[in-house]
Order: structure tokens, then C-alpha cells, then sequence
């Protein structure tokens, strides 16, 4: 076993004694704790600081709206829209957003894939004079639990929510269950499509997690949106 590899399970036990903790506080605070336990011990311990969290809703250039967002990790040099209890944050800013949920029973999982449903619709247009490969045009959307259903239920709940789903962008890119298990995007080389693909990683979940969070955090472009796109259509009078 690699140091890495040790880090990453070291740090789910760590995860999991803080949710054990918490998990019989009323639901609402529950949730809130280990959110913030999630983001404070991993999240900000695992990246860079130049990078803005917080947790509100994305819009894009249409003036369409997501839900509200547990975490959004969000590029420093974009602007935040502030209203003390929650934040906006324009679509072409986010690097990443993570649904948090303490428990991701049947009901909890369709719910945390209708949040990133309204993500993944949203528009990215970004005005771009260089990029190193393909330019991503949906918000990278990802689900993390601390517990789940078993794996056979899970399966089968996300391939009956996307059954009818014809594009695979439209999917949530990492679903992550600590000790479990987790849901990814994979390219099938024989097929040349992508495809979800589901593994039981057990105890390195949370590593399988981080790598394909860390992806989504790289910025392969050179450029800034369109902020005047946000604006509508102005017409002042001239004195």
C-alpha cells in the first residue's frame, strides 16, 4: 500500500468518527456539521488556497438558476455575488460542485440527482483565445456520502433516474459513498462512448474520489467570459 493510498483511508476513518459523532443530532444540524466537517477537513485541507468555496446557487449567461448548492468550488479571479446567508456564482467561475448528503438512501439519492440535474443544465460559455484539450461546456457536478444503500439498490436507482437520458453530459460526473462505493464516468475504448461505470472501492473511495475531483479542478483555458452576457439588454439614455 502506497503513503497516498494510507492518507486517504487514514482520512475516512477520520471522516467517519466525526459522522458517527454527529449522526444522531437533529437531521437539518446534522447535516450542516458534517457539511462543513466535510469541507474544513478535506476539502480545504486537499487543495489550494486560491481557490473560493462556499455554498449557494450557479447561474449562467440565460439567467437560468440551479438549486441550492452545498459546496461550490469556484475560480478566484471570478466574481461572487454576496447576500450574506448564500451566494450566486456564474457557471463559467465554478470549477466543481459537491452535493453532501450523510446518508444517501433511495429517496436522498434522487434528490441529490435532481440538484445536479439543474447544474448540468446550465449554460458555460467561456470567450477562450487558447485551450489545452477539449473546453468543458457543463459544471463538473459530483455527489459525496458518508453512508449509503447497498450497491445492487444504488445501481439500480441511478440507471433508472437516467434511463430516458440521452446525453451522457447531462449525467453527475463521481458519485462517491465512503467505504463502499463509487460511480464514474468512464471512456470505453472499444465503443469509443462514455459510459457510467460503477466499482466497489471499499476503503478507497475517497481516493478515487479526490483523483477525479482534482481533474475537475483543472483550469485548460485562456480567456474570461462574458460578463456583459449576464447584464441584459441595457438601453440608457445619453445626457
Amino acid at each position: 500500500m502506497t503513503k497516498i493510498q494510507t492518507f486517504f483511508r487514514d482520512t475516512t476513518n477520520i471522516l467517519l468518527a466525526e459522522f458517527s459523532r454527529t449522526k444522531n443530532i437533529e437531521h437539518n444540524v446534522s447535516k450542516g456539521n458534517n457539511r462543513e466537517f466535510f469541507i474544513e477537513n478535506f476539502i480545504k485541507k486537499s487543495f489550494p488556497s486560491k481557490f473560493v468555496i462556499g455554498t449557494g446557487e450557479i447561474l449562467d449567461s440565460e439567467d437560468n438558476i440551479s438549486k441550492q448548492a452545498d459546496v461550490v468550488i469556484y475560480d478566484e479571479f471570478m466574481p461572487v455575488f454576496d447576500y450574506s446567508a448564500s451566494q450566486h456564482f456564474l457557471s463559467e467561475g465554478v470549477l466543481s460542485h459537491i452535493e453532501v448528503k450523510s446518508n444517501l438512501t433511495s429517496t436522498e439519492l434522487i434528490t441529490a440527482l435532481g440538484v445536479t440535474k439543474t447544474i448540468k443544465s446550465l449554460k458555460k460559455e467561456i470567450d477562450s483565445f487558447m485551450t489545452i484539450g477539449e473546453l468543458s461546456k457543463k459544471v463538473f457536478s459530483c455527489i459525496f456520502s458518508y453512508d449509503g444503500i447497498d450497491k445492487e439498490t444504488f445501481k439500480k436507482g441511478v440507471l433508472e433516474y437516467y434511463k430516458t437520458e440521452s446525453d451522457i453530459n447531462n449525467c453527475v460526473d463521481i458519485i462517491c459513498v465512503l467505504n463502499k462505493y463509487v460511480m464514474v464516468k468512464n471512456f470505453n475504448q472499444k465503443s469509443s462512448t462514455w459510459e457510467l461505470v460503477f466499482f466497489e472501492t471499499k476503503e478507497d473511495s475517497l481516493m478515487v474520489f479526490f483523483t477525479r475531483l482534482f481533474d475537475s479542478m483543472y483550469k485548460n483555458w485562456a480567456g474570461q467570459p462574458n460578463i456583459n452576457k449576464y447584464l441584459g439588454q441595457l438601453n440608457y439614455v445619453i445626457f
